[in-house]
């Protein structure tokens, strides 16, 4: 978990089943981006793996946007990630994709931080580039294909 200045390409390659939250502040320029792996921290956590799950690495990520210039009321966000790569999970709730897409989607309701795209689930992974001179997010298969380039995260899609 990092906040970053225009200008930066942020890489996260390999993700699966893990979800990446990107959010971006178009006034200051700056982005933040989190990998997390699972949606719930256990109790007694030591402090130093707290990023790595969303209840708990999703806050610390807010509050670093902050500390770095950024205003809650600018931020947008961009998240992907979550497959599943087991198809005969009947229940969701075996499914750690889909826990950590819905663990994301509350964490960003509750912050009321408007989402400006996701790309979720499937059964293939991705990699991802956060360009934080735009806020523009790609998004490409593990093979290297490239399946999607979101827009600029400050500019309407």
């Amino acid at each position: 978990m990092a906040v970053y200045a225009d200008p930066s390409v942020i890489e996260c390659p390999s993700v699966g089943s893990t979800i990446v939250v990107a959010l971006y502040d178009h006034a200051a320029r700056k982005g933040g981006l989190a990998h997390f792996l699972l949606p719930t921290a256990r109790e007694g956590l030591s402090s130093d793996r707290q990023a790595t799950f969303v209840d708990t690495g999703f806050p610390a990520l807010l509050q670093l946007m902050v500390q770095h210039g950024c205003l809650t009321e600018n931020l947008v966000a961009l998240y992907a990630g979550g497959a599943q790569f087991r198809k005969a999970l009947a229940d969701d709730a075996l499914d750690i994709g889909v826990r950590n897409i819905r663990a994301v989607e509350q964490a960003l309701a509750k912050a009321q931080i408007q989402v400006h795209g996701s790309h979720q689930g499937g059964a293939a992974g991705r990699s991802l580039f956060f360009d934080v001179s735009d806020g523009t997010l790609t998004v490409q298969t593990l093979s290297g294909a490239k399946i999607l380039d979101f827009p600029p995260l400050g500019v309407a899609a």
